[in-house]
């Protein structure tokens, strides 16, 4: 009878090892009990990974915000206009304000009177002075915006008594009077000049 010799121990655990490492044959969907085309992947024992439903919107769910957007559009546009409007306005006044602020300075500057004229109907003013030779010297010349015009026709209007204009002396005072302008959405400012030379902007 052949002897047989026994196989050592660290050879096995050596063989062990190597079987552990080695890739093993992937196994298909019909070995592990599951259908090759089912959607569900497992992830972790006692878990699957299900497919996302799929996305998007419906031709309802966007029809409704097209409308909810157009109601919107509705409602802003017209209060947007109106804001517009307003910010011109009172930019054109702080413009008239500060331009009768620049002639009372050059007023005092100048030892002199320097005068605002405005022209209603071109929507303009000028401010000069005359120099000691007598000439006129224009220091500034200005046009309103389109949609503000001078509200002449205005009961506050009292630049009319002066012929549209208001004056500034050498000592700071002025010839007191109010100018109202208005935007074409019938909105109003008024520029107070009191005979001290102060320029309010009132609504």
């Amino acid at each position: 009878m052949q002897h047989i010799w026994p196989i050592p121990t660290y050879l096995v655990n050596a063989i062990f090892r190597t079987h552990k490492m080695w890739p093993q044959p992937a196994k298909s969907g019909r070995e592990n009990g599951q259908r090759r085309d089912s959607p569900s992947i497992t992830t972790a024992p006692g878990k699957l990974l299900r497919p996302s439903a799929p996305s998007g919107m419906s031709m309802i769910e966007l029809l409704t915000v097209i409308a909810i957007l157009a109601i919107a559009g509705a409602v802003a546009v017209p209060s947007l206009i109106d804001w517009r409007h307003g910010m011109r306005l009172r930019a054109a006044a702080n413009e008239i304000r500060n331009d009768f602020e620049l002639a009372r300075m050059r007023a005092v500057r100048e030892n002199t009177d320097v005068t605002v004229q405005f022209d209603p109907a071109a929507g303009r003013y000028q401010v000069t002075y005359n120099d000691e030779n007598g000439n006129p010297v224009l220091v500034k010349s200005h046009s309103l915006p389109p949609s503000v015009q001078i509200a002449t026709g205005n009961s506050a209007y009292t630049l009319d008594s002066y012929g549209d204009r208001a004056t500034f002396g050498s000592r700071g005072t002025a010839s007191p009077g109010t100018l109202v302008i208005a935007n074409s959405k019938g909105a109003t400012l008024q520029i107070v000049i009191s005979f001290l030379g102060r320029v309010d902007l009132r609504n």
